[in-house]
């Protein structure tokens, strides 16, 4: 093991270029999962804001959006 790897410099440089590498193969593998989970996030909001559709799915619409709500915080702090 390294002293960049023991002190972390690897790992976030690592995580760096996941986050804000849009031309390597694992930066544009987490832009498209960011994307999916956007629409995805807005889709359950806009179905929940329909009644019936939260009377029969509510419970399950709620889970989502704290899911994403978690996932986009967890985000956000990594960036």
């Amino acid at each position: 093991m390294t002293t960049e790897n023991a002190s972390g410099h690897g790992f976030k440089e690592a995580l760096y270029e996941v986050i804000f590498g849009y031309e390597s193969r694992a930066g544009r593998i987490f832009d498209l999962g960011l994307i999916i989970m956007i629409m995805v996030s807005v889709i359950a909001v806009v179905l929940d804001s329909v009644g019936a559709f939260h009377l029969r799915h509510g419970e399950l619409l709620s889970s989502l959006e704290w899911f994403f709500t978690i996932a986009f915080t967890i985000e956000y702090i990594l960036r």
